[in-house]
């Protein structure tokens, strides 16, 4: 939960200094308000930016925050649009580029390219709020995440390559930063679908504090919560927490990361310490660690060496007789009415089924691997955003 926080917190002080970034240029060019305005420097902009998305921050539903999505995929639309007309007008070519160059810079983007598909944390709200059972809610989670990972990994693509071929060796590792200042409109209108994902962004954020910091606080300690009191998916399972609750956890968030906004060097820097650090965590630590744990729990003869204990053999071999005697003891005592569909959808013998057959030891393998792989590659990149940044 912990790493789960960090992620989205670490996101929002990142979208706080890139909009800082993009705005405070705006208003002391045009003669708006002057190099020199207090009301023009980044410090002020990240202070009316928190003012402005606190209100939207207190939703606890994210359902309701269904046309922020619509705004964001508009909003990367006509960002994408103009960098590809650009670089069709442009008229260059790639002809004796080279597209990867191996560098400080180049090893400075892994962390920020982890971070941009760095959308783990808000899996969590996502299920809660789509309807059906488990096996229905996953495979619809599944299905969209594929799609929006495949979607923006191609739109990262384009944008990338659309950019270089327009400002070739002068490519800044912001390509808003190379807009000219007619194109102003273009930022803001990126600058505002940042803004309004703000609420999605710390949703979890804010659910985490307080299902696991508040709540435990004050119901006197901390108790276990089992699988369906932490995904639950009615309303009258939500945490019943009052709106001054809810009010002061908000706050806390936004003025948290507001101030290390403020401090931080650059949007760049920030993003990529959220990519070296929770993000990668996320995608190459966590997984294969709650992988080899769940082995563990569910099969604690099992070894990753290929040596099995005989329990687990006896396990396997008596589980079907097993079975089969529960289901003839189930016919005998009750003959003359059938569980309904509900009833069958939370069956015990279900759990037993996910965990029948023995877990594939190579996998088991491959999961350790990636574990250790993950272990080295959050202090390297780490290492390499401090003595870049």
């Amino acid at each position: 939960m912990a790493v789960c926080f960090l992620d989205s917190w670490g996101a929002a002080v990142g979208s706080l200094r890139m909009i800082a970034e993009l705005v405070s240029p705006m208003l002391k060019s045009h003669n708006i308000l002057g190099e020199d305005s207090p009301f023009a420097q980044e410090w002020f902009v990240i202070i009316a930016l928190s003012l402005i998305v606190f209100p939207m921050m207190l939703y606890r539903d994210i359902t309701k925050l269904g046309w922020i999505n619509i705004l964001g995929i508009v909003s990367m639309m006509v960002f994408a649009a103009t960098i590809v007309v650009k670089a069709i007008l442009s008229g260059n070519n790639l002809e004796g580029r080279s597209l990867f160059e191996w560098n400080t810079d180049a090893v400075m983007a892994i962390p920020v390219i982890a971070f941009s598909f760095d959308c783990q944390v808000n899996v969590f709200g996502s299920y809660r709020d789509i309807t059906g059972d488990s096996g229905n809610k996953s495979e619809k989670l599944i299905t969209a995440s594929l799609i929006a990972n495949a979607s923006a990994a191609a739109s990262y693509v384009i944008i990338a390559l659309s950019g270089y071929v327009t400002y070739l060796g002068s490519t800044s590792g912001d390509v808003m930063g190379n807009l000219p200042s007619t194109l102003d409109a273009v930022k803001i209108i990126f600058g505002l679908s940042v803004l309004f994902s703000f609420p999605v962004i710390l949703l979890e954020c804010s659910t985490i504090v307080q299902e696991h910091v508040i709540r435990p606080l004050l119901s006197g300690g901390y108790a276990e919560l089992d699988d369906e009191e932490v995904m639950r998916d009615d309303e009258e399972d939500e945490i019943e927490q009052s709106h001054a609750v809810n009010i002061c956890t908000n706050l806390f968030i936004i003025v948290s990361a507001g101030v290390v906004a403020a401090f931080v060097p650059s949007m760049y820097a920030a993003f990529a310490y959220v990519g070296a650090t929770t993000a990668t965590a996320n995608t190459a630590i966590i997984p294969p660690l709650y992988y080899l744990m769940t082995v563990k729990r569910h099969y604690p003869g099992f070894s990753i060496l290929g040596k099995r204990h005989t329990a687990v053999d006896t396990l396997h071999r008596d589980r079907p007789a097993v079975q089969s005697n529960n289901q003839q003891e189930d016919n005998d005592s009750d003959t003359e009415t059938l569980p309904s569909h509900a009833d069958t959808d939370h069956d015990d013998s279900r759990t037993v089924d996910l965990v029948a057959g023995p877990p594939n030891q190579w996998f088991q393998r491959l999961a350790l691997v990636y574990l250790i792989c993950g272990c080295i590659t959050v202090p390297t990149l780490v290492y390499v955003t401090t003595i870049n940044s």
